[in-house]
This record gives C-alpha cells, structure tokens and sequence, in this order.
C-alpha cells in the first residue's frame, strides 16, 4: 500500500548537511532488501553486529556526530544506535520516529514487582512498515559491562519489597 504524503514529509526528513557518507552507508545496508521490513532488519543487524555499546563516550562527537560515531568511534549509547538506524532507514525512503522511554526493568521476585532505574531509560526505532502500520526496532547491542544477579542484588530485592510494602501498607 502507499505511504501517505504527510508520513513522507514528516517522517521522512533529514538533517541539514548530512554527510553524503550516511547516504552511501544506507544505501549499501540496504541495497539488497526489497520491502521496508527487511531494510529495517538489515540496519537492525548491521548496527548489533558492527558497533559496541558504552555509556563512557571517550571521544568528540563534533559538529556532525552521527558521522562520528558511525565512521569513527564505533561505539556509543542507545541513542547514537536508535538515531543512526532512524537516518539510515530515512535515507533509504523508509519513514522512521525515535521513541525514547523505560525498560521493563528488574524483576524483583521478592515484591513481585519491578524496579525501573534511571539507567533504565532507552531510545529505540519505530518504523512505519506499509499495511502493518509502526513496528519496533532495537538497534542497540547488550551492554558488555553486564552482570548476573549477584548476593547483593538479591538482598537489594528484599530491600525494595519492604521499602515498597512500607509505602504501600503502613503509610497511608
């Protein structure tokens, strides 16, 4: 089915003086893709397998930083991954948003609850697939730095669940 004039317009825009090099690294990602779907996996995948998450930013981003981090340093946090697969796909004449929100969190299996964190925040890629409508995306690979579920996290579990039964039953 057709996209409308207004998704094109609006979800189809590009930066000022993009550097001609996105165009090129879209274009290549995708050049084998026939539907919007498998353009937006291919960008997916090229981005999990080609970059590495970090929060620890060590380099410049510089007047373009999409061009930076993509031909550069490699390697940056989710919205660096959710903006560089929005403007590849755009490049690519498929409309995209980014979304920015919460993880689901941890699991706390004690309250039966889950804790979101600021550092649950995250970015990620809504694309606009003809006759299925906005479908998500997420081009951001796991975090490297991760680690299991430890003592401490187990005890930070019973902290939450009382903290939360307090609030939620003795305070009123």
């Amino acid at each position: 089915s057709q996209i409308s004039a207004e998704l094109n317009s609006r979800y189809l825009q590009l930066p000022k003086n993009l550097d001609p090099r996105v165009a090129q690294l879209g274009a290549e990602i995708t050049g084998k893709a026939r539907t919007s779907s498998e353009k937006a996996s291919l960008v997916e995948g090229y981005l999990k397998r080609k970059y590495t998450y970090t929060l620890n930013l060590t380099w410049n981003p510089g007047p373009q930083p999409l061009s930076t981090f993509l031909f550069e340093a490699k390697s940056g946090h989710c919205e660096y991954f959710a903006s560089s697969m929005a403007i590849l796909l755009r490049t690519a004449g498929v409309p995209t948003r980014l979304v920015n929100g919460f993880l689901m969190g941890e699991y706390n299996p004690v309250g039966n609850d889950y804790i979101i964190r600021e550092s649950d925040a995250h970015s990620w890629v809504e694309v606009y697939i003809p006759g299925t409508g906005w479908i998500e995306f997420d081009p951001t690979p796991p975090d490297p730095t991760q680690r299991d579920v430890n003592l401490a996290t187990q005890i930070s579990h019973y902290v939450d669940a009382i903290q939360m039964f307090w609030n939620s039953y003795v305070i009123v």
